[in-house]
């Protein structure tokens, strides 16, 4: 339903019109943003830096894998001989399905690209529909859409590749499906169950991590309601709330059955713990006060402090500024009985707790214990999600994009109250309009990014490569020098870059392997690829770094590969640190070269 502030209503085609408009602008934002990418050439070039290189794998391996018959939630063309579990591995297979047609006719960089530049805008559009519900005035509800789409808890992920994070459209009208099922409680309660329900199970196959903390601060903010409206949402309401969310979980259990149980128990599953350091990233007390280097406005001489916030600047979404800050308590002070501003202020807060994870940590870089707890001596509530199945793989950090889509909400809902209090009691119609837009532009301005699309450049795709994996037999194993690890994550890309000609050992995932080793081989390589003779000492070559070159070494190397059936090499020797070095120790292990296109060598038989 639209509202206006005063006067009567519009008619509908004028409301749609007006929402498309808004759409559009956020759209333009999100052009803007990554318009250094779409005027070079979006097909072969991308932002660069972070998780890019695997999403833009998991970009490719789901069409490929639906078109010639293979699971797309399994994947046997990496971690030879063990493969990937994509679920487990945030492979985002939705995205995957949504953006297929990107991907087929321009490659899986353009849909990353395509991917990227839509998630913020999105999100944002989302929101505002979700803020729409509670403000009359539209300006407000566009400005909460700008805060939760392109504020810091979002870009942050952009900036990083993590466009299974980034692109959380889905969470804003998970937050309007409940409310219409506890709150509003219109229309027929199975179809908003069925429509939550699939709501969930639809960002169940975007990012398993971030439903799992959409469900968890959701609970919070319905027990906030029932506890503060326990009239108006419980005793008289809980036969229709029972019904829909009764509805919405079975609706969720039925389609996420089998997935849960693959990610969980199936082919390439991790027994225990798989994020082994989610506490290192956890957000910081002063964090939502102190501006890091993403940020365009900063204070230069506390930079250095707010870039170890949540471990990395990689994950320190929780920056909201001071006069947001003080717009949002200003409101909770004035308009405490407002239910919407009481419950969505403590959920933020509620929210924002849990972002600190298992126990406080002020300034500095988070620690872990060894069993890969949060060290700190205040303990906080999130160390009881730490030992719940499933739960106890959520990155505390990341619960900053609930935590901002509730202020969001009460910052909508302030702006509006204050410009319809400034409209009834003021005469001229300016300040009504003008006092509420000035404090939108004094609380946004301090969250512009410093820019997003910063470090592009072509996706590196070595010259030749394609060429010499066509000299692989279809379907057969090859080692990938530098070999693919967290240390040297491109060459997974490569090998997408090549519709999956071959199968690779190794790769940037999270695979089982020994648990005592775990964290500190995750450490030394920069990523969680499979323990084993070939990871270990091709990093070190790839890391000018070689071992002796003896017949132990030459033997541990040719018995790994006969065991997992290789039938060559690709080496791109100029992508390691050393190419000089590194080429003249593969021709050591191997002899000369029988093929070569480019940079990219070959060892095929």
């Amino acid at each position: 339903m639209h509202f206006e502030a005063r006067g009567a209503p519009v008619s509908a085609r004028a409301a749609w019109a007006k929402d498309v408009g808004v759409l559009v602008g956020y759209l333009v934002l999100g052009v803007v943003l990554y318009w250094r990418v779409w005027r070079s050439h979006p097909a072969t070039w991308m932002q660069l830096g972070g998780d890019q290189w695997r999403n833009v794998w998991f970009l490719q391996w789901t069409p490929w894998s639906i078109l010639h018959g293979h699971s797309p939630l399994y994947s046997g063309a990496a971690n030879v001989p063990g493969g990937v579990n994509i679920l487990l591995n945030a492979g985002a297979p939705l995205l995957g399905v949504l953006f297929s047609p990107v991907t087929l006719l321009f490659g899986p960089v353009a849909a990353f690209n395509a991917a990227s530049t839509l998630a913020l805008p999105l999100s944002a559009a989302a929101a505002y529909v979700l803020i729409r519900r509670f403000t009359r005035w539209r300006p407000a509800a566009v400005a909460g859409g700008l805060l939760y789409g392109f504020g810091p808890a979002e870009v942050v992920h952009g900036l990083e590749g993590h466009v299974n994070l980034a692109f959380a459209p889905l969470v804003p009208l998970i937050f309007l499906a409940s409310h219409e099922l506890v709150v509003r409680q219109r229309g027929n309660a199975a179809r908003w169950g069925v429509g939550l329900g699939l709501l969930v199970a639809a960002e169940f196959f975007v990012s398993a991590e971030v439903v799992l903390e959409t469900v968890v601060v959701g609970a919070l903010v319905v027990a906030l309601a029932a506890v503060i409206r326990y009239r108006e949402v419980v005793r008289a309401r809980v036969a229709f709330a029972a019904k829909g969310l009764a509805w919405a979980g079975g609706t969720a259990a039925v389609l996420l059955a089998g997935p849960v149980w693959i990610m969980a128990r199936g082919l390439g599953h991790i027994s225990g713990p798989v994020q082994l350091v989610a506490q290192v990233y956890r957000a910081n007390l002063i964090a939502p006060f102190i501006p890091d280097s993403r940020q365009l406005i900063l204070v230069h001489s506390l930079r250095s402090t707010a870039d170890h916030f949540a471990g990395s600047t990689g994950e320190n979404g929780s920056y909201l500024g001071i006069p947001l800050l003080l717009l949002v308590a200003a409101g909770l002070i004035w308009r405490r009985r407002d239910p919407v501003v009481l419950v969505g202020s403590v959920g933020a807060a509620l929210a924002f707790v849990l972002s600190l994870g298992g126990a406080l940590h002020v300034r500095g870089t988070p620690a872990i214990t060894g069993s890969g707890a949060a060290s700190g001596s205040v303990p906080l509530p999130e160390a009881v999600l730490y030992k719940i199945p499933l739960l106890e793989n959520l990155i505390p950090a990341r619960f900053a994009l609930q935590a901002t889509l509730l202020v969001a909400v009460v910052g909508a809902v302030m702006l509006s109250r204050v410009h319809e209090q400034l409209r009834a009691r003021l005469r001229p119609a300016w300040p009504a309009t003008g006092v509420p837009m000035a404090l939108a532009v004094v609380a946004l301005i301090p969250l512009l990014p410093s820019g997003l699309a910063a470090g592009i450049g072509p996706n590196g795709t070595p010259a030749g490569f394609t060429a010499v994996a066509r000299t692989v037999p279809a379907g057969a194993v090859a080692v990938v020098f530098p070999f693919p690890t967290g240390a040297f994550p491109e060459p997974s890309m490569w090998q997408a870059a090549t519709k999956f000609r071959f199968r690779m050992p190794g790769g940037s995932f999270f695979v089982p392997q020994p648990p005592a080793s775990r964290i500190a081989f995750s450490q030394a390589l920069g990523g969680y690829t499979y323990v084993s003779h070939t990871a270990e000492i091709l990093t070190e070559v790839g890391q000018a770094t070689p071992p002796a070159e003896t017949p132990a070494v030459r033997s541990a190397l040719l018995a790994e590969w006969r065991a997992w059936r290789v039938a060559a090499v690709i080496a791109v020797p100029d992508a390691s640190a050393d190419p000089a070095a590194s080429r003249a120790f593969l021709i050591w292990l191997l002899g000369p070269p029988t093929t070569q296109a480019g940079s990219t060598v070959g060892w095929t038989g």
